[in-house]
């Protein structure tokens, strides 16, 4: 990969510099790989392990290596002897990426010196600049290529009342405080969700003949897809359906505009519409995505005007201060569509106050199993939290309008997950036993949790085993516990931390290596392997339904970098150590609840390990060569990890968190 970026014909596909080529040298030379296993995932003719089932962890083997005398020896550092031949390789492709190089420019005449307490602002130097803090450097708030960023601020959302052409259900306008977010530069693609319904994620879309073109892979945006299979896809990746007001400050900007694109009345040149020449513009459905470039929102969003309707998360309700809206269970769909009528007169000319639906302030209310070929959606995700454990009152994220959202895992486990990635997900187990949690999330939210538990119809709790400390993964036990008869579970490290919190917190049952509970016809077996997230994490196996939850050790989509809570007794070179310990005892075709994102499986845990063996590795080859906390967060992780550090946890967070590792603690 190294020398096909050396040879790349565009200067942005190359290394930036020749210490950019020698850090990856060093890279290649003192990095040993660990990728998944060769053969294919579920394949029965390979010798697989299974979930444990009674043995207890040797405290020795927790943070150190396999767990299972089976298990794969870890792999070999390569021999040093290579390392002439990589730099002699190296060599032809620095003399090829030399030649590939632009000739420099002849420097203009310098201009003459400032005087005496002046700055040249055309002078520069060859020194770095003077590296920040890192303790007080605020989160960088990139975004996804694909994406675009919606800052924070106030904005306001709706018509005024009496306002000419605007609907009842618009108005009063209000202002609203808007959270930075980015949101989906297009609409998602159909290519893009029919690989979600290939891979058994995603429910299809709509069989009906109008929904054709829905199942075709290709540039069209997703169409014929109800509520519930817009929010699967974007939970599948770890992100979510924008709010409505979300959607309307993406559309519409901080100066309020009208439509999309400004003032101008909508015609087929700037939008796809059912404009003079019939639905969609003549075509009769809608268009590739991005077709249209003056549909375009003040930060750079396409084809919110028209092409299709977009599904928002928000409950359809009248706005504060109007009462004539009745709330009702449908969900709010935003902005026109190829079918949307934009006040088309009899001899073809747009009115003056024409475009109901391709208004940015123009909103509808649908039902959620609506799957119609005007209908799609877009991604949204949030902004970079702060790169620490949530454990203190004033870390709590907003939790207002927060929903719990239930999936089936496998057979009579569930995985309840709190809207917004505010808290951990929880593990059910339901059946003749009674009610079996892994986690319970922030105390705010114990109602919607037992509103879902409820739902499952499993009778009473019994058990709750928390996988570590943090009040996003156990500030719930003193409400379920005290409302019950259950008994909360937990490594006697996380009861000494939670002591410092009223006792209806404290696990009335702790264990340091392992522990079984024999519940709903299968042994629940929750292990010790502390020192990666913090002292006292658990994971937990369902050995008969082939299911295991990680708690923090895993955070699944592409989003999010992982937290080793160094003052909590975390350390990243041992979540990487504890991630090998656990590989070779889940079974290929398990399913993988993680501490936060959406169900995932152990070929994304073969990725994340990678991701951890690299940007260690990196960080680790930076600091010895000598360089400032500052210097290593300043250079990044590369564009392979580029991708990441748009959720839970930022590039810059996980950067000091491996810097810190490599000297043991904070």
């Amino acid at each position: 990969k190294l020398v096909a970026s050396m040879l790349a014909k565009e200067p942005e596909d190359r290394p930036e510099s020749a210490a950019a080529v020698s850090e990856q040298i060093e890279v290649i030379a003192n990095t040993s790989p660990h990728s998944a296993p060769q053969t294919a995932l579920g394949d029965e003719t390979q010798a697989r392990p299974r979930i444990p089932e009674s043995s207890p962890l040797p405290a020795t083997a927790r943070a150190k290596g396999p767990l299972t005398p089976d298990a794969p020896a870890a792999p070999q550092t390569p021999p040093r002897r290579y390392f002439p031949w990589i730099l002699g390789v190296l060599a032809l492709a620095t003399t090829a990426m030399v030649w590939w190089l632009p000739k420099p420019n002849v420097p203009a005449p310098e201009a003459p010196p400032p005087e005496t307490g002046a700055t040249s602002p055309e002078k520069t130097s060859d020194a770095s600049p003077p590296p920040k803090s890192a303790s007080s450097k605020a989160p960088a708030h990139r975004v996804p290529k694909d994406m675009v960023r919606i800052a924070a601020g106030h904005y306001t959302v709706g018509c005024p009342t009496g306002t000419s052409g605007c609907h009842a259900d618009e108005s009063p306008a209000y202002s609203v405080a808007i959270k930075g977010f980015a949101i989906d530069r297009t609409e998602v693609k159909s290519s893009d969700y029919l690989a979600c319904v290939q891979a058994g994620a995603c429910a299809p879309p709509s069989q009906t003949p109008e929904c054709a073109s829905a199942h075709r892979p290709t540039e069209l945006p997703a169409h014929c897809i109800d509520w519930a299979g817009a929010l699967t896809y974007c939970q599948r990746l770890g992100r979510r359906l924008p709010s409505e007001a979300e959607w309307e400050t993406a559309a519409r900007g901080a100066e309020g505009r009208k439509f999309v694109w400004g003032e101008q009345p909508p015609d087929c040149g700037q939008t796809v519409m059912a404009g003079a020449s019939g639905a969609g513009c003549g075509r009769k459905g809608p268009w590739p995505v991005g077709t249209k470039g003056q549909d375009r929102s003040p930060q750079g969003a396409l084809d919110l005007g028209g092409n299709l309707r977009e599904w928002t998360s928000s409950p359809y309700a009248g706005y504060p201060g109007n009462d004539s809206i009745e709330a009702s269970a449908d969900r709010v769909n935003r902005g026109g569509s190829w079918v949307d009528w934009a006040g088309v007169d009899a001899d073809g000319r747009v009115a003056p106050e024409g475009g109901h639906s391709i208004r940015a302030a123009a909103r509808t209310g649908d039902e959620q199993n609506s799957s119609d070929d005007h209908m799609g959606f877009r991604i949204a995700i949030d902004g970079l939290r702060i790169a620490e454990a949530p454990s203190t009152a004033s870390q709590k994220p907003d939790l207002a309008g927060v929903e719990i959202v239930t999936h089936a895992v496998s057979g009579n486990i569930y995985m309840l997950e709190a809207t917004g990635d505010v808290a951990g997900n929880i593990a059910v187990s339901v059946g003749p036993d009674g009610i079996l949690v892994v986690d319970d999330q922030w105390a705010e939210l114990t109602r919607a949790i037992t509103k879902a538990l409820r739902a499952l119809d499993g009778g009473a709790l019994r058990f709750i085993i928390n996988t570590h400390h943090h009040d996003d993964h156990s500030d719930g036990n003193a409400n379920l516990a005290g409302g019950s008869d259950a008994l909360v579970v937990a490594h006697e490290r996380a009861r000494e931390r939670l002591l410092s919190k009223d006792s209806a917190h404290w696990p009335v049952i702790t264990f340091n290596e392992a522990l079984s509970l024999h519940f709903n016809g299968e042994e629940v077996r929750a292990l010790a392997i502390p020192g990666g997230h913090t002292d006292n994490d658990v994971v937990v196996f369902f050995t008969g339904s082939n299911v295991v939850h990680l708690g923090d050790l895993f955070n699944s989509g592409t989003s999010s970098f992982p937290t080793a809570d160094l003052q909590s007794g975390g350390n990243a070179l041992a979540m990487l150590a504890n991630l090998d310990a656990l590989l070779p005892m889940i079974p290929d075709d398990a399913a993988v609840i993680p501490g936060h994102g959406p169900l995932s499986g152990k070929a994304e845990l073969y990725r994340v390990r990678k991701m951890l063996d690299d940007t260690i590795n990196l960080v680790r080859i930076r600091k010895a060569a000598g360089r400032s906390l500052e210097e290593i967060i300043a250079a990044g992780l590369g564009r392979e990890y580029e991708g990441w550090g748009y959720g839970y946890m930022s590039a810059d967070g996980w950067i000091e968190m491996i810097y810190n590792s490599l000297d043991g603690g904070p």
